[in-house]
């Protein structure tokens, strides 16, 4: 679960983090076998709870997170994906499926680093984009925007053709 500040753009009411939790929590319910772990990320990545068979306790979990909880700014897919492969290659699976929710990814060089560490393992990549291709602006606590050096305000926006591609290229499926 993308847990950078441009998950607080409120482009989904109320925001696209709290989207991203109810279809966490929706996704959850319907887990019905096999285990499940959870990772966020930000400025690094952090393994919420390791696999487990306990889908109540993660979902019990899920409203406590927010961008704020994480320590470092920034958006690194690429450490959260190397701790959920990790935590696949712990309990030696044979099969797995790692689900990436989030609005975005750097760019093409990001996409690739991903695409290649995917490429050497035997799971499936799954793409939930969250947020919508016009953006909104991030509100912070005073009531107002966050800024950009310019002064302009941040207007992160969801890039569905370079998850599409992403999700596509590692033969995954994106939603």
């Amino acid at each position: 679960l993308d847990l950078s500040l441009s998950m607080f753009a409120n482009d989904h009411a109320p925001s696209r983090v709290d989207l991203a939790k109810r279809k966490l929590r929706d996704v959850l319910a319907l887990r019905d076998e096999g285990q499940t772990g959870l990772v966020v990320y930000a400025g690094d990545a952090h393994t919420v709870t390791p696999l487990t068979d306990d889908t109540v306790t993660i979902s019990a979990l899920v409203p406590s997170l927010i961008p704020n909880v994480v320590p470092l700014l920034g958006s690194q897919p690429l450490s959260a994906l190397r701790l959920a492969v990790g935590l696949l290659d712990d309990v030696q699976a044979t099969r797995g499926r790692i689900l990436f929710m989030t609005d975005g990814i750097a760019g093409f060089d990001e996409e690739q680093r991903i695409t290649d560490l995917i490429s050497e393992t035997d799971y499936e990549l799954l793409v939930m984009g969250i947020g919508t291709e016009e953006g909104a602006p991030i509100r912070t606590n005073d009531g107002g925007f966050l800024r950009d050096e310019s002064g302009a305000p941040v207007v992160p926006t969801l890039n569905k053709n370079l998850l599409e591609t992403w999700a596509n290229r590692t033969n995954g499926l994106y939603h």
